[in-house]
């Protein structure tokens, strides 16, 4: 419960608050032109790694706070969801948030990918979990995807590829990105100290 305590301690902090208003801008501007439609089911987007930049930077109550604007002006500025707001996948994003901010919070990036198990481990809920299974069914439930034929099953198990071909990928890059954020943002703010 520390972890929850300390992280809503980082709201007071006005670094915290420019810095979150930053990387959901950054989320909003991926969203909107980072994203790449394969079908109305399939769509890679890389604005993750803003939501687990400030996880990573503040912790599981900003993260969780942060994943609200992000998802609604990133949904106002992408134009998606027929100009109604999916409450649904708002949840799922804060599940992502709270998902980065506990694995990551804190979390000191080791040099190898390979032991950075909680990096790995938080992708993989947030994946396998929050984009196959929680995102899917809102989506089939808010009628955006499948038919009367169609059960929810069908739909995950079409989206089975799709997941497991980004999780490596995805691991990699948030390594790639995450690694050179804590360190700029470790000098910066030494330095500012």
């Amino acid at each position: 419960m520390n972890i929850f305590k300390r992280s809503a301690a980082e709201l007071k902090n006005v670094r915290c608050l420019a810095v979150t208003g930053m990387l959901i801008a950054v989320y909003v501007v991926l969203k909107a032109y980072a994203t790449v439609d394969f079908a109305p089911t399939l769509r890679i987007t890389f604005a993750y790694f803003a939501l687990a930049a400030i996880g990573m930077l503040y912790g599981p109550v900003v993260a969780v706070v942060a994943a609200i604007p992000c998802d609604l002006l990133g949904m106002l500025l992408r134009g998606g969801g027929g100009g109604q707001v999916l409450w649904g996948l708002t949840l799922v994003y804060m599940f992502q948030g709270l998902v980065y901010g506990i694995f990551l919070y804190d979390f000191e990036l080791k040099k190898s990918l390979i032991k950075n198990v909680k990096l790995i481990v938080a992708q993989g809920i947030v994946i396998l979990f929050s984009q196959l299974v929680l995102n899917t069914t809102v989506l089939y439930l808010y009628g955006f995807i499948g038919g009367a034929d169609e059960t929810i099953r069908i739909l995950i198990s079409a989206r089975v590829v799709k997941n497991l071909v980004e999780f490596p990928v995805s691991v990699m890059l948030m390594y790639m990105i995450l690694v050179p954020i804590r360190v700029a943002y470790s000098r910066v703010f030494k330095e500012v100290a």
